[in-house]
C-alpha cells in the first residue's frame, strides 16, 4: 500500500527497549514485487521509494535518511552504484543479483555494503535489520 505520496510506504513506530524509533529509509528499486518485499521486512519505518538512479544524489543530499538501500532490480547495477555519492550522511546497502569486479571495487571504494539476491525472506529481513541497527548506532 502506498500512502502519503508516490514514494512513501507505511509509517509506524518500532520499539527497541524503551526507545521508540522510526527510521527514514531510502529505497532505489524499479520492481514492485521486490519493493513490497522490502516494505514487508521494514513495516515500522518510513520507506521512500525512488525508481531512477538519477534521483539518488539529490535525495541523499537531503540528509534525512538513516539508511539507503539500492538495488539492481529494474535498474542497471552499474548505474545504481555510480549514483551513490562517496560523501554522504548515511550508510548504503546494495542488494544485487549481479556482482562484477568493477561493481565490487566501486562498492568498496564508496563504503557500500552489498548482499546478493535472490535471498530467503528470513535472511533478507535479518540483513535489513542488521544494516538498520548499524545505521542508527
Amino acid at each position: 500500500m502506498v500512502r502519503g505520496g508516490p514514494g512513501t510506504v507505511r509509517v509506524a513506530v518500532l520499539e527497541w527497549g524503551r526507545v521508540k524509533t522510526v527510521a527514514e529509509i531510502l529505497l532505489l528499486v524499479n520492481d514492485e514485487p521486490f519493493r513490497d518485499l522490502v516494505a514487508a521486512c521494514l513495516p515500522s519505518h518510513t520507506l521512500t521509494v525512488i525508481k531512477s538512479p538519477g534521483e539518488v544524489p539529490e535525495t541523499l543530499a537531503q540528509g534525512r535518511y538513516a539508511l539507503a538501500i539500492i538495488t539492481n532490480l529494474g535498474v542497471s547495477p552499474f548505474a545504481a552504484v555510480d549514483a551513490v555519492p562517496a560523501d554522504r550522511a548515511c550508510p548504503v546497502l546494495f542488494l544485487t543479483g549481479l556482482m562484477s569486479g568493477r561493481i565490487k571495487r566501486d562498492c568498496l571504494s564508496k563504503g557500500i555494503a552489498y548482499r546478493m539476491v535472490p535471498i530467503e525472506l528470513a535472511s533478507l529481513s535479518q540483513e535489513l535489520r542488521i544494516a538498520l541497527d548499524e545505521a542508527v548506532l
